[in-house]
């Protein structure tokens, strides 16, 4: 996961130190976040959130589920909220 401006995480895939190409979008899931958006960019995905619900001293974040070759990873982005 990489933070990119304006509130963007980036998502790709890398297992073993190889990059592996997500062909189906993660499954967003957040008890703050919400209006989760989730969109392919380049060699993954871009996620965008509202976080208007989210609170700056509670942990804060999206837990992704991601599907490779058949099988299950999950993933967690922090969100930062000020």
């Amino acid at each position: 996961v990489t933070d990119r401006p304006n509130g963007v995480y980036h998502v790709n895939a890398v297992i073993n130190g190889r990059a592996v190409r997500l062909t189906t979008a993660p499954r967003p899931s957040s008890e703050c976040a919400s209006q989760i958006k989730v969109t392919p960019a380049g060699d993954g995905f871009d996620i965008t959130c509202n976080t208007d619900d989210c609170l700056p001293e509670e942990d804060n974040y999206i837990d992704l589920l991601l599907r490779i070759d058949g099988n299950k990873y999950t993933a967690r982005i922090q969100l930062k909220v000020e």
